[in-house]
């Protein structure tokens, strides 16, 4: 088990990080190195890094404005060939070529990594969503989410979110914005979770899902608050991924954060 060395070698990574751009890939087939391949990167890190916890045992290459999830035993990063896996001691575990969506306004796209689990991790980008099998099929822009096993970077499952006013919020949900607003969240396994019992789905955190409803504000203006709690109107405020929520509200004289 790394789990103690991979805490601090973790920080040092996500302080010392060799931040590189990210060129577009086709395919999203997880390859797993032979296990005594070590880093391509040179061993590099800020000086804060070397004071604090010494010289750095290793360290690798991300894609620019990506930061590492410290998942269990391995670093899970983005990089210029998809996303890979680093354990404790600086060897790859896995890679997966998750290919980067074409984007018109980003030419290096645009790509987020987000921990659903510490067994699952998605890969989110935005860009340009791909034909299909349909050769006359125009272009259409949206946002599409990729989640993979952290074990071994395998494919759980793809969803897409076609549009350019698709907004992630926190976790696995979304805020979709039309001819109204439409919240749409994932489940760690892929499947697709729109409304339940009226309710719409403001965020997700692991497995679970944060629920809300719609209410009608002045001048009509839609908004929405988190339900099931003892302040009326609770709103989302954040998530740091660890099974824990924060939710503020606003009495006219006071914002209670829960």
């Amino acid at each position: 088990m790394h789990e103690p060395k991979i805490r601090h070698l973790g920080i040092a990574l996500a302080m010392g990080l060799a931040l590189t751009a990210c060129a577009p890939t086709e395919t999203s087939n997880p390859t797993i190195p032979p296990p005594s391949s070590p880093s391509s990167a040179p061993v590099q890190a800020l000086p804060v890094v070397t004071a604090v916890f010494g010289p750095a045992d290793w360290s690798a290459q991300s894609r620019s404005g990506s930061n590492p999830l410290v998942l269990g035993e391995y670093v899970v990063i983005t990089t210029d060939d998809g996303v890979s896996a680093v354990n404790g001691d600086g060897k790859d575990e896995w890679q997966n070529a998750v290919g980067i969506l074409p984007n018109a306004s980003r030419p290096d796209g645009v790509r987020d990594l987000v921990a659903v689990t510490q067994e699952v991790v998605a890969v989110i980008d935005v860009g340009t969503l791909p034909k299909g099998s349909d050769p006359l099929a125009s272009e259409v822009s949206g946002t599409r989410i990729t989640l993979l096993r952290v074990k071994d970077g395998s494919e759980i499952a793809q969803q897409t979110l076609p549009g350019d006013q698709v907004t992630h919020t926190t976790g696995l949900a979304f805020e979709v914005t039309g001819s109204g607003v439409e919240y749409v969240a994932f489940s760690p396994t892929g499947e697709k979770i729109i409304t339940q019992d009226g309710q719409l789905p403001l965020a997700t955190v692991g497995e679970h899902v944060v629920w809300g409803e719609p209410n009608i504000a002045n001048m009509g203006a839609q908004t929405t608050h988190v339900t099931g709690l003892p302040l009326e109107n609770a709103n989302l405020g954040a998530s740091d991924g660890r099974r824990i929520v924060a939710l503020n509200s606003y009495n006219d004289n006071a914002t209670t954060t829960m």
